[in-house]
Protein backbone atom coordinates (compact mmCIF):
# COMPACT_ATOMS: atom_id res chain seq x y z
CA UNK A 1 0.00 0.00 0.00
CA UNK A 2 2.97 2.17 0.90
CA UNK A 3 4.05 1.55 -2.38
CA UNK A 4 1.19 2.48 -4.07
CA UNK A 5 0.79 5.80 -2.72
CA UNK A 6 4.46 6.63 -3.22
CA UNK A 7 3.51 5.82 -6.77
CA UNK A 8 0.47 8.28 -6.59
CA UNK A 9 2.36 11.05 -5.18
CA UNK A 10 2.75 14.08 -8.16
CA UNK A 11 5.76 14.24 -10.22
CA UNK A 12 6.87 17.43 -9.13
CA UNK A 13 7.05 16.18 -5.63
CA UNK A 14 9.13 13.33 -6.26
CA UNK A 15 11.38 15.47 -8.30
CA UNK A 16 11.77 17.95 -5.52
CA UNK A 17 12.40 14.74 -3.36
CA UNK A 18 14.98 13.35 -5.28
CA UNK A 19 16.83 16.72 -5.87
CA UNK A 20 16.98 17.61 -2.16
CA UNK A 21 18.53 13.89 -1.26
CA UNK A 22 21.39 15.03 -3.89
CA UNK A 23 21.70 18.28 -2.28
CA UNK A 24 22.26 16.57 1.14
CA UNK A 25 25.10 14.49 0.17
CA UNK A 26 27.16 17.94 -1.37
CA UNK A 27 29.35 19.19 1.09
CA UNK A 28 29.78 22.62 0.26
CA UNK A 29 33.47 23.90 0.21
CA UNK A 30 34.72 20.27 -0.47
CA UNK A 31 37.91 20.05 -0.74
CA UNK A 32 39.87 20.21 -4.55
CA UNK A 33 39.97 17.46 -6.55
CA UNK A 34 44.19 17.80 -7.41
CA UNK A 35 44.11 14.50 -9.92
CA UNK A 36 47.25 13.24 -10.48
CA UNK A 37 49.08 15.84 -8.20
CA UNK A 38 48.04 13.66 -5.33
CA UNK A 39 51.36 11.55 -6.04
CA UNK A 40 53.62 14.67 -5.75
CA UNK A 41 55.07 16.01 -2.42
CA UNK A 42 57.10 19.09 -5.08
CA UNK A 43 55.49 20.02 -8.61
CA UNK A 44 55.39 23.51 -10.32
CA UNK A 45 53.99 23.53 -13.53
CA UNK A 46 56.97 25.94 -14.78
CA UNK A 47 60.34 26.27 -12.57
CA UNK A 48 63.30 25.23 -11.24
CA UNK A 49 63.51 22.59 -8.30
CA UNK A 50 66.41 23.12 -6.53
CA UNK A 51 68.03 21.66 -3.44
CA UNK A 52 70.81 22.77 -1.08
CA UNK A 53 72.24 20.65 2.00
CA UNK A 54 70.45 17.56 3.22
CA UNK A 55 67.04 17.43 2.00
CA UNK A 56 64.34 14.49 2.22
CA UNK A 57 61.17 14.23 0.01
CA UNK A 58 58.43 11.26 0.36
CA UNK A 59 56.59 11.48 -2.90
CA UNK A 60 57.01 12.57 -6.03
CA UNK A 61 59.07 15.66 -7.49
CA UNK A 62 58.58 17.28 -10.47
CA UNK A 63 58.33 20.30 -13.09
CA UNK A 64 57.15 20.50 -16.30
CA UNK A 65 59.25 23.32 -17.49
CA UNK A 66 62.47 23.92 -15.54
CA UNK A 67 65.45 22.23 -14.90
CA UNK A 68 65.91 19.95 -11.59
CA UNK A 69 69.47 20.30 -9.39
CA UNK A 70 70.80 19.43 -6.20
CA UNK A 71 70.11 15.88 -5.78
CA UNK A 72 67.64 15.82 -2.83
CA UNK A 73 66.48 12.36 -1.49
CA UNK A 74 63.37 11.46 -2.91
CA UNK A 75 61.20 8.69 -2.05
CA UNK A 76 59.20 8.68 -4.87
CA UNK A 77 59.28 9.49 -8.76
CA UNK A 78 61.01 12.53 -10.15
CA UNK A 79 59.14 13.76 -13.28
CA UNK A 80 60.68 16.68 -16.12
CA UNK A 81 59.17 17.74 -18.76
CA UNK A 82 57.60 14.42 -19.61
CA UNK A 83 53.80 13.46 -20.03
CA UNK A 84 53.32 12.80 -16.16
CA UNK A 85 54.73 16.56 -15.33
CA UNK A 86 52.73 18.05 -18.23
CA UNK A 87 49.06 16.40 -17.23
CA UNK A 88 50.23 17.75 -13.55
CA UNK A 89 50.59 21.16 -14.91
CA UNK A 90 46.97 21.32 -16.23
CA UNK A 91 45.62 19.57 -12.71
CA UNK A 92 47.10 22.52 -10.77
CA UNK A 93 45.74 25.05 -12.78
CA UNK A 94 42.87 22.96 -12.47
CA UNK A 95 42.89 23.17 -9.20
CA UNK A 96 43.26 26.36 -8.14
CA UNK A 97 41.24 28.07 -10.34
CA UNK A 98 38.15 25.70 -8.76
CA UNK A 99 39.39 27.43 -5.31
CA UNK A 100 39.18 30.87 -7.10
CA UNK A 101 35.31 29.98 -7.21
CA UNK A 102 34.87 29.10 -3.36
CA UNK A 103 33.26 31.75 -1.34
CA UNK A 104 34.23 32.85 2.02
CA UNK A 105 32.79 32.04 5.14
CA UNK A 106 35.10 34.05 7.56
CA UNK A 107 37.69 36.56 6.64
CA UNK A 108 40.80 36.45 8.91
CA UNK A 109 43.06 39.52 9.43
CA UNK A 110 47.02 38.96 8.81
CA UNK A 111 49.21 38.62 10.61
CA UNK A 112 47.46 35.92 11.48
CA UNK A 113 48.69 32.65 14.29
CA UNK A 114 49.62 33.55 17.79
CA UNK A 115 47.39 30.26 18.67
CA UNK A 116 44.54 31.55 16.56
CA UNK A 117 41.73 28.09 16.44
CA UNK A 118 40.39 27.70 12.99
CA UNK A 119 37.60 24.74 12.52
CA UNK A 120 36.96 22.09 10.08
CA UNK A 121 34.64 22.41 7.18
CA UNK A 122 34.91 26.07 6.43
CA UNK A 123 36.30 28.45 3.90
CA UNK A 124 38.66 31.12 5.66
CA UNK A 125 40.30 34.13 3.38
CA UNK A 126 43.10 36.41 3.85
CA UNK A 127 42.60 39.45 1.54
CA UNK A 128 46.23 40.70 0.96
CA UNK A 129 49.74 39.47 1.49
CA UNK A 130 50.08 37.46 4.83
CA UNK A 131 52.28 36.47 7.46
CA UNK A 132 51.93 33.20 9.72
CA UNK A 133 53.12 34.00 13.38
CA UNK A 134 53.76 31.52 15.98
CA UNK A 135 51.26 28.77 15.85
CA UNK A 136 47.90 28.61 14.31
CA UNK A 137 45.42 25.70 15.17
CA UNK A 138 43.38 23.69 13.64
CA UNK A 139 40.36 21.75 15.09
CA UNK A 140 38.19 19.45 13.30
CA UNK A 141 36.40 18.58 16.51
CA UNK A 142 36.17 14.71 16.20
CA UNK A 143 35.76 14.90 12.88
CA UNK A 144 38.60 12.78 10.89
CA UNK A 145 37.04 13.85 7.02
CA UNK A 146 36.96 17.60 8.26
CA UNK A 147 38.11 19.95 5.48
CA UNK A 148 40.24 23.05 6.11
CA UNK A 149 40.30 25.41 3.38
CA UNK A 150 42.33 28.77 3.49
CA UNK A 151 42.34 31.55 0.43
CA UNK A 152 45.47 34.45 0.50
CA UNK A 153 44.81 36.68 -1.79
CA UNK A 154 48.75 37.55 -2.10
CA UNK A 155 52.00 36.14 -0.94
CA UNK A 156 52.53 33.90 2.16
CA UNK A 157 55.18 33.94 4.18
CA UNK A 158 55.97 31.85 7.59
CA UNK A 159 58.38 33.17 10.63
CA UNK A 160 60.75 31.12 11.94
CA UNK A 161 59.81 28.19 14.71
CA UNK A 162 56.20 28.69 13.58
CA UNK A 163 53.99 25.74 13.55
CA UNK A 164 50.86 24.29 12.90
CA UNK A 165 49.07 22.22 15.14
CA UNK A 166 46.49 19.50 14.27
CA UNK A 167 43.71 19.18 17.05
CA UNK A 168 40.37 16.94 17.33
CA UNK A 169 41.58 14.40 14.14
CA UNK A 170 42.56 17.11 12.10
CA UNK A 171 44.53 15.59 9.50
CA UNK A 172 47.26 17.48 7.33
CA UNK A 173 45.55 15.57 4.24
CA UNK A 174 42.64 17.12 4.64
CA UNK A 175 44.49 21.11 4.19
CA UNK A 176 44.40 22.93 1.69
CA UNK A 177 46.00 26.36 1.00
CA UNK A 178 45.27 29.01 -2.11
CA UNK A 179 47.97 31.16 -1.96
CA UNK A 180 48.00 34.26 -4.93
CA UNK A 181 51.78 34.72 -4.88
CA UNK A 182 54.93 32.88 -3.60
CA UNK A 183 55.01 31.05 -0.46
CA UNK A 184 58.06 31.81 1.37
CA UNK A 185 58.57 29.15 4.86
CA UNK A 186 60.82 30.38 7.54
CA UNK A 187 63.70 28.45 8.87
CA UNK A 188 62.97 25.57 11.73
CA UNK A 189 59.06 26.56 10.62
CA UNK A 190 56.68 23.46 10.14
CA UNK A 191 53.90 23.50 7.43
CA UNK A 192 50.23 21.39 7.74
CA UNK A 193 48.74 20.78 4.51
CA UNK A 194 48.33 21.24 0.57
CA UNK A 195 49.90 24.58 -0.66
CA UNK A 196 48.16 25.51 -4.00
CA UNK A 197 50.41 28.13 -5.57
CA UNK A 198 50.35 31.04 -8.01
CA UNK A 199 54.45 31.69 -7.29
CA UNK A 200 57.36 30.47 -6.18
CA UNK A 201 57.80 28.35 -3.13
CA UNK A 202 60.93 28.71 -0.58
CA UNK A 203 61.68 26.89 2.12
CA UNK A 204 64.68 28.20 4.56
CA UNK A 205 66.86 25.99 6.15
CA UNK A 206 65.39 22.83 8.29
CA UNK A 207 61.51 24.64 7.04
CA UNK A 208 59.33 20.94 6.40
CA UNK A 209 56.28 20.51 4.68
CA UNK A 210 53.43 17.74 5.94
CA UNK A 211 51.55 17.70 3.01
CA UNK A 212 52.45 18.80 -0.68
CA UNK A 213 54.01 22.25 -2.26
CA UNK A 214 52.36 23.02 -5.46
CA UNK A 215 52.31 25.91 -8.44
CA UNK A 216 51.23 26.65 -11.05
CA UNK A 217 54.21 29.56 -11.67
CA UNK A 218 57.28 29.88 -10.31
CA UNK A 219 60.57 27.94 -8.70
CA UNK A 220 60.48 25.60 -5.62
CA UNK A 221 63.87 26.35 -3.94
CA UNK A 222 64.82 23.80 -1.26
CA UNK A 223 67.92 24.03 2.01
CA UNK A 224 68.06 21.18 4.52
CA UNK A 225 64.47 20.35 4.59
CA UNK A 226 61.63 17.73 4.90
CA UNK A 227 58.63 17.24 2.61
CA UNK A 228 55.97 14.32 3.65
CA UNK A 229 53.57 14.20 0.84
CA UNK A 230 51.83 11.11 3.60
CA UNK A 231 52.47 10.15 7.19
CA UNK A 232 53.00 6.32 7.86
CA UNK A 233 49.32 5.00 8.04
CA UNK A 234 47.71 8.21 7.31
CA UNK A 235 46.19 8.65 10.17
CA UNK A 236 47.49 11.08 13.66
CA UNK A 237 49.05 9.91 16.96
CA UNK A 238 46.03 9.53 19.18
CA UNK A 239 48.09 11.82 21.43
CA UNK A 240 48.42 15.72 21.15
CA UNK A 241 51.73 15.57 20.02
CA UNK A 242 53.36 19.07 20.04
CA UNK A 243 56.98 18.85 19.38
CA UNK A 244 59.77 16.00 18.02
CA UNK A 245 63.08 16.47 17.59
CA UNK A 246 66.74 15.16 17.73
CA UNK A 247 70.11 16.80 17.91
CA UNK A 248 73.42 15.08 17.96
CA UNK A 249 75.25 15.53 21.38
CA UNK A 250 78.66 14.39 21.82
CA UNK A 251 78.87 10.83 20.33
CA UNK A 252 74.95 10.21 20.59
CA UNK A 253 71.50 11.49 19.44
CA UNK A 254 69.18 13.02 21.73
CA UNK A 255 65.22 12.53 21.27
CA UNK A 256 63.19 14.47 22.65
CA UNK A 257 59.17 14.42 22.47
CA UNK A 258 56.64 16.51 24.48
CA UNK A 259 52.51 15.90 24.23
CA UNK A 260 49.65 18.18 25.53
CA UNK A 261 47.18 15.12 26.23
CA UNK A 262 47.52 11.76 25.72
CA UNK A 263 44.12 8.84 25.12
CA UNK A 264 45.40 5.07 26.20
CA UNK A 265 48.63 5.55 25.50
CA UNK A 266 50.64 2.57 26.47
CA UNK A 267 53.83 3.29 25.24
CA UNK A 268 56.39 5.01 22.66
CA UNK A 269 58.68 3.42 20.49
CA UNK A 270 61.08 4.80 18.81
CA UNK A 271 62.19 3.51 15.67
CA UNK A 272 65.05 4.06 13.28
CA UNK A 273 66.43 3.72 9.77
CA UNK A 274 69.10 4.57 7.32
CA UNK A 275 66.76 4.91 4.30
CA UNK A 276 63.58 6.01 5.78
CA UNK A 277 61.71 3.15 4.09
CA UNK A 278 62.84 -0.02 6.74
CA UNK A 279 62.85 1.00 10.51
CA UNK A 280 63.94 -0.87 13.17
CA UNK A 281 62.96 -0.19 17.10
CA UNK A 282 65.48 0.73 19.02
CA UNK A 283 63.98 1.02 22.59
CA UNK A 284 60.39 1.66 24.27
CA UNK A 285 59.34 4.44 26.57
CA UNK A 286 56.23 4.21 28.73
CA UNK A 287 52.94 6.38 27.86
CA UNK A 288 51.18 8.36 30.21
CA UNK A 289 48.17 6.05 29.83
CA UNK A 290 45.16 9.03 29.47
CA UNK A 291 46.06 12.81 30.22
CA UNK A 292 45.55 16.07 29.67
CA UNK A 293 48.63 17.58 30.96
CA UNK A 294 51.59 18.25 29.13
CA UNK A 295 54.80 15.49 29.39
CA UNK A 296 58.20 15.72 28.35
CA UNK A 297 59.66 12.75 27.17
CA UNK A 298 63.42 12.12 26.87
CA UNK A 299 65.37 8.84 24.82
CA UNK A 300 69.36 8.81 23.70
CA UNK A 301 70.52 6.67 20.76
CA UNK A 302 73.91 5.90 22.32
CA UNK A 303 75.07 4.07 19.41
CA UNK A 304 73.67 6.09 16.15
CA UNK A 305 75.49 5.52 12.77
CA UNK A 306 77.86 7.58 10.26
CA UNK A 307 75.52 9.94 7.74
CA UNK A 308 71.67 10.75 7.64
CA UNK A 309 69.54 9.02 10.84
CA UNK A 310 66.35 8.59 10.53
CA UNK A 311 63.91 8.22 13.51
CA UNK A 312 59.98 8.43 14.28
CA UNK A 313 57.50 7.17 17.34
CA UNK A 314 55.40 4.34 16.86
CA UNK A 315 52.50 4.72 19.61
CA UNK A 316 50.92 1.81 20.89
CA UNK A 317 47.33 1.69 22.42
CA UNK A 318 46.41 -0.60 25.15
CA UNK A 319 44.32 -2.64 22.44
CA UNK A 320 47.78 -3.26 20.87
CA UNK A 321 47.00 -0.63 17.85
CA UNK A 322 49.69 1.13 16.65
CA UNK A 323 50.22 4.97 14.58
CA UNK A 324 53.12 6.56 13.42
CA UNK A 325 54.57 10.46 14.20
CA UNK A 326 56.16 11.94 11.23
CA UNK A 327 59.54 11.24 10.12
CA UNK A 328 62.51 13.48 11.26
CA UNK A 329 66.20 13.44 10.07
CA UNK A 330 69.43 13.92 11.93
CA UNK A 331 72.96 14.76 9.72
CA UNK A 332 75.08 12.68 12.52
CA UNK A 333 79.24 12.48 11.67
CA UNK A 334 80.88 10.38 14.07
CA UNK A 335 84.40 11.74 15.20
CA UNK A 336 87.08 9.35 13.97
CA UNK A 337 90.26 8.12 16.32
CA UNK A 338 92.38 8.82 13.25
CA UNK A 339 92.64 12.32 11.06
CA UNK A 340 94.13 11.47 7.37
CA UNK A 341 94.99 14.27 4.97
CA UNK A 342 95.71 14.40 2.58
CA UNK A 343 92.68 12.73 0.96
CA UNK A 344 92.90 11.98 -2.05
CA UNK A 345 96.71 11.70 -2.04
CA UNK A 346 99.42 11.23 -4.62
CA UNK A 347 102.95 10.32 -3.30
CA UNK A 348 102.03 10.12 0.85
CA UNK A 349 99.39 9.79 3.18
CA UNK A 350 99.63 10.87 7.31
CA UNK A 351 97.24 9.38 9.87
CA UNK A 352 97.04 11.45 13.14
CA UNK A 353 96.42 9.45 15.93
CA UNK A 354 93.72 11.16 18.32
CA UNK A 355 94.57 11.42 22.17
CA UNK A 356 91.90 9.57 23.19
CA UNK A 357 94.24 6.58 21.70
CA UNK A 358 97.73 7.58 22.59
CA UNK A 359 98.22 5.00 24.71
CA UNK A 360 97.13 2.61 22.61
CA UNK A 361 100.09 1.37 20.68
CA UNK A 362 99.62 -1.75 18.83
CA UNK A 363 96.97 -0.13 16.08
CA UNK A 364 97.36 -1.86 12.88
CA UNK A 365 96.52 -0.56 9.25
CA UNK A 366 95.26 -2.51 6.58
CA UNK A 367 94.78 -1.45 2.60
CA UNK A 368 91.99 -3.42 0.37
CA UNK A 369 91.97 -2.92 -3.50
CA UNK A 370 88.58 -3.05 -4.61
CA UNK A 371 88.74 -6.62 -5.22
CA UNK A 372 89.11 -7.13 -1.33
CA UNK A 373 93.01 -7.83 -1.61
CA UNK A 374 95.25 -6.37 0.56
CA UNK A 375 97.97 -4.44 -0.53
CA UNK A 376 99.20 -2.94 2.20
CA UNK A 377 99.67 -3.67 6.15
CA UNK A 378 101.57 -0.53 8.51
CA UNK A 379 101.92 -0.43 12.25
CA UNK A 380 100.84 3.38 13.73
CA UNK A 381 103.08 3.19 16.41
CA UNK A 382 102.98 6.88 16.94
CA UNK A 383 100.78 9.84 17.10
CA UNK A 384 101.33 10.68 13.84
CA UNK A 385 102.29 8.39 11.00
CA UNK A 386 103.41 9.65 7.23
CA UNK A 387 102.80 7.08 5.01
CA UNK A 388 104.66 6.76 1.75
CA UNK A 389 101.88 5.58 -1.35
CA UNK A 390 104.44 5.06 -4.18
CA UNK A 391 103.31 1.46 -4.76
CA UNK A 392 99.39 1.96 -5.08
CA UNK A 393 98.00 3.07 -8.56
CA UNK A 394 95.51 5.63 -9.01
CA UNK A 395 92.00 4.75 -7.43
CA UNK A 396 89.87 3.57 -4.80
CA UNK A 397 91.09 1.49 -2.04
CA UNK A 398 89.73 0.69 1.46
CA UNK A 399 91.01 0.74 4.73
CA UNK A 400 90.59 -0.97 8.17
CA UNK A 401 92.77 0.27 11.19
CA UNK A 402 92.13 -2.27 13.94
CA UNK A 403 93.46 -2.03 17.70
CA UNK A 404 92.77 -4.71 20.62
CA UNK A 405 91.50 -7.20 18.04
CA UNK A 406 88.66 -4.68 17.02
CA UNK A 407 88.06 -2.72 13.99
CA UNK A 408 88.31 1.08 15.28
CA UNK A 409 88.17 3.35 11.70
CA UNK A 410 87.53 2.15 8.16
CA UNK A 411 86.83 4.21 4.99
CA UNK A 412 88.20 5.09 1.35
CA UNK A 413 91.31 6.23 0.58
CA UNK A 414 91.88 7.82 -3.09
CA UNK A 415 95.22 7.80 -4.63
CA UNK A 416 95.53 10.07 -7.40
Amino acid sequence: MNALIQLNYPRKYLLCLFISIILSEITFGQAPNIRSDSSFALFTAAGDISNNGLTVIWGDVGTYVGSYTGSPTVTGNIHVADSVSEQAAQDVKTAYLYMNGLSCDSTIDTPFGDNLVLLSDRVYCLTSTSVLNGELILDAQGNSNGIFIIKINGALSTNPNSNIILKNSASFNNVYWQVGGAVDLGENSTFKGTIIADGAISLMNSASIQGRGLTRAGAISLNNNQVERYDALGVSLPVNLLSFKAQSIGETIQLNWTTASETNNDYFTIQRSNDAVSFQDIFRVQGARNSNNIHHYLAIDQQPFDGAIFYRLMQTDFDGTSTFSEIIVVNFKKSFPFTIYPNPFSTSTTFVKDDILRKMDNCELKIYNICGEKVMSVSLTERLTTLSTDILFPGIYLYKIVGNYETIQSGSLISK
